[in-house]
């Protein structure tokens, strides 16, 4: 049986950001259950590069986040079993969000256009 989570309290995670910030600290945050227990970690299961995880990072404020998908993947390769209990609901929020957030299509004469919009 798992305890019962305590009430997550932001300002612990800006207090953590702002201090990352302050000193100048490039991180990424992977994942957060209350009351946000911190875990550094330097080379996170299921992701292969910092630099790529980086790259699709969302920047909200001062939050740095690893992108949705990198954090399924992590949680994935993990191999926790609490980890694994989360992967069906976090696969569903990420469907849900992509769809609620996909680019919107192009037709093949916009794609062939010569315009500086990317692919």
């Amino acid at each position: 049986m798992t305890a019962p989570r305590r009430e997550f309290r932001p300002l612990q995670a800006q207090e953590i950001a702002r201090a990352f910030h302050d000193f100048d600290v490039d991180y990424l945050f992977i994942g957060k259950t209350g009351p946000f227990d911190v875990d550094l970690v330097f080379a996170p299961d299921g992701i292969s590069s910092y630099a790529e995880a980086r790259s699709r990072r969302v920047q909200e404020g001062l939050f740095s986040v690893a992108s949705l998908r990198d954090i399924i993947a992590s949680k994935r390769a993990s191999g926790r079993q609490k980890d694994q209990i989360e992967l069906p609901l976090l696969e569903a929020f990420r469907l849900e969000y992509e769809r609620r957030h996909a680019p919107p299509l192009r037709s093949v004469a916009d794609i062939t256009r010569h315009d500086s919009r990317p692919v």
